[in-house]
């Protein structure tokens, strides 16, 4: 365990940690959790030290078990001039970045150097009394070293040393030893589809850095698997990952390179369609309708078929989904009367297509309301025009 003054350590130390997000979630603490934190330490109430993990020992450690995995891996951050890989404590240490950088303002009653209470508010660190400057960069923080660690056992040190706001599902999943778990948080950050989430409700700025984006993106990689199609509940999601801990791409089928190239490409289109789609004037697209364009996306790209207008066909595929929903909402009403009437047991819901439309996650519910919604889009007028002109563009 070192101890290290917390502004010399943000300044001198913290570039030599590298943040392996394979297993490592995003940074995700909002102002007022920082706040509160620089508050606590401030008073000395905040024990937890920063873990990081020794990428010298590592090596040597690796070598003497032939684990060519956490040689490759430890290598990579060496090559990056990295010394440690981050284990817990990286909030904390954000957090003091940007109170130092001048990102993050300060409101409350501090202790200065000199033992004196000093009340703040709203204000920069460069914009506070001098002392109490001194205090908050003199803040003591222990730093612990995890030494002779294999880099593969790094995800399971992570997930149980973790502190602060615990980890979520997909947070956990993220940490996961397996190849996709890489690739599917790539695809959800890769700019054209970072774009796409504030679109639709129910995303924000706190809940992407919760990693919803790149859950929402394995919801969608494990619906467009074809054969291997799956069941999108948080244990279903977890043993996909698990498929590929400690594997490489080629080693499982689901993971292959012509499933996560099919894949990239559905997603962009879905990306467009949501990224231009106007019928939602002023408020994010329905999550339900971000399902309907995978659906669509998916036999556009399978079928070759080139998109000439994205903002009519986004208007198009939400005005077939609705209108089944509205039908099978109204046969829903007719059955339950035909059912009173003649004293039979009253229909269930999950026979009918509005039930479906909001029930993405059962693989079950998925193919049913793509079943219904491909047939009635390509059989509709406006479809078989939209594929006119995208024959002319051919």
């Amino acid at each position: 365990m070192q101890k290290h003054k917390v502004f010399d350590f943000v300044r001198n130390e913290a570039h030599k940690i590298h943040i392996d997000r394979a297993f490592q979630r995003k940074a995700c603490w909002s102002n007022d959790t920082c706040r509160e934190f620089i508050i606590s330490a401030n008073r000395g109430r905040t024990p937890y030290p920063i873990v990081v993990a020794d990428v010298a020992t590592g090596i040597e450690y690796s070598e003497e078990q032939a684990s060519l995995y956490s040689v490759e891996k430890y290598q990579e951050a060496k090559v990056l001039r990295k010394d440690y890989i981050s284990l817990d404590g990286q909030n904390r240490v954000e957090a003091w970045r940007r109170l130092f950088d001048d990102e993050l303002t300060l409101t409350g009653t501090f202790i200065d150097a000199d033992g004196a209470e000093v009340g703040v508010k709203n204000k920069y660190y460069g914009d506070l009394p001098v002392r109490l400057q001194d205090a908050l960069r003199d803040t003591e923080i222990s730093v612990s070293f995890m030494n002779r660690c294999l880099y593969s056992d790094l995800h399971d040190i992570f997930v149980n040393i973790n502190s602060g706001e615990p980890l979520n599902s997909q947070e956990k999943r993220n940490a996961i030893n397996t190849p996709i778990s890489e690739f599917l948080r790539k695809i959800s950050e890769r700019n054209d589809i970072a774009e796409m989430w504030p679109k639709i409700s129910g995303f924000n700025d706190e809940n992407i850095k919760r990693s919803q984006d790149t859950e929402w993106t394995t919801l969608a990689y494990v619906g467009s698997l074809r054969e291997y199609e799956m069941d999108g509940r948080d244990s279903k999601l977890d043993e996909f990952y698990l498929l590929g801990k400690g594997k490489l791409n080629k080693d499982v089928k689901q993971y292959s390179n012509y499933y996560r190239t099919r894949f990239s490409n559905i997603l962009s289109v879905v990306s467009n369609l949501v990224k231009n789609c106007k019928i939602h004037t002023g408020k994010g697209i329905a999550q339900k309708h971000f399902w309907a364009f995978l659906m669509v996306s998916e036999y556009l790209y399978d079928n070759n078929i080139i998109i000439p207008d994205y903002e009519g066909l986004s208007n198009l595929i939400v005005s077939v989904d609705e209108s089944l929903s509205r039908e099978s909402n109204i046969q829903f009403s007719k059955d339950i009367e035909l059912a009173e009437s003649k004293k039979k047991d009253l229909p269930q819901k999950s026979s009918y297509y509005f039930f479906h439309q909001s029930n993405y996650k059962s693989q079950n519910s998925r193919k049913t309301r793509r079943d219904a919604l491909i047939d009635r889009l390509i059989k509709s007028e406006e479809f078989l025009q939209f594929l006119e002109e995208s024959e002319e563009i051919a």
